[in-house]
């Protein structure tokens, strides 16, 4: 795969993420959820070991924790990139 195409995705996965809007009843429709969940499993596969994408993810925190649909999916996104952040400061 191109590097271009690697890079592109995590801003469409935000795309969808943070264009649901959480006050809006299709948010929370069953239909969602499975691709809103999907969104954020792999938007924290992609943020294993990469910096780049965890600066992403937490440029974005605030917004992401407003995706009320995955809350579960989302606050183990932030545990990973935070125990990677936690790593790379203690291992500098």
């Amino acid at each position: 795969m191109c590097v271009a195409g690697v890079v592109a995705v995590p801003s469409l996965l935000f795309d969808v993420l943070l264009s649901s809007n959480p006050h809006r009843q299709a948010s929370s429709s069953s239909a969602v959820v499975p691709v809103l969940s999907g969104c954020v499993r792999l938007l924290r596969a992609l943020a294993r070991d990469n910096d780049i994408i965890q600066r992403r993810i937490l440029d974005r925190l605030e917004a992401l924790l407003d995706v009320h649909a995955v809350h579960d999916d989302i606050a183990l996104l932030v545990r990973d990139v935070r125990a990677s952040v936690i790593s790379f400061i203690y291992d500098s």
